[in-house]
């Protein structure tokens, strides 16, 4: 609770500091309207963190499934794909979770499906772009039928998971991996 404050207030006073001192005019009426806008915009913006409880850190990285293992421990995954803003039907409505011996599949409906990293046969960068960022295909095998999800990959500078799944399913079976890794081409 503590270092939402500590990020919006020091935000607030500096925007405060500096588009105060280069307003276009000298009418202190102007400027207190505009640090009354600021004031409550840095006050909105900390009420609604703390209310739908989101944090900076990308709360939506890794889920517990509610799949009991044997020790009776819950699982914990990695997300590795993120949702374009246009193009949706271009990709599966699903987001994709891993861990080292699974691949978690969660539809729109929150359904969650899980399929062991060996069933997977094909990890492959598709030539579609959606906002700068390459379409992915992920090919699994189950019961003598092969299911496809399409997706866009989630890295980004404070995000490696989709480089760590890449990487992991690299070792685990090379075979399966037809695309290497390359930030330039991600």
């Amino acid at each position: 609770m503590f270092k939402y404050k500590v990020v919006l207030i020091p935000f607030s006073i500096g925007v405060l500091f500096v588009m105060g001192r280069f307003l276009p005019t000298n009418s202190p009426l102007l400027r207190g309207v505009f640090v009354l806008i600021v004031l409550f915009a840095s006050v909105y913006g900390l009420y609604y963190l703390l209310k739908n409880s989101i944090s900076l850190e990308n709360k939506d990285q890794i889920i517990i499934v509610d799949k009991t293992g044997e020790g009776g421990e819950r699982h914990s995954f990695k997300k590795i794909t993120s949702k374009p803003n246009m193009f949706k039907s271009a990709v599966s409505d699903v987001d994709l979770y891993f861990n080292e011996q699974e691949l978690c599949v969660v539809d729109s409906s929150g359904t969650q499906t899980i399929f062991p990293i060996s069933t997977i046969t094909e990890l492959k960068r598709t030539d579609v772009r959606i906002n700068n960022s390459n379409v992915w295909r992920i090919v699994i095998k189950e019961e003598n039928k092969e299911i496809t999800f399409k997706f866009t990959h989630n890295v980004r500078f404070w995000n490696k998971n989709f480089v760590e799944f890449h990487e992991f399913l690299s070792s685990f079976n090379p075979e399966v991996v037809k695309t290497k890794w390359n930030y330039l081409r991600m």
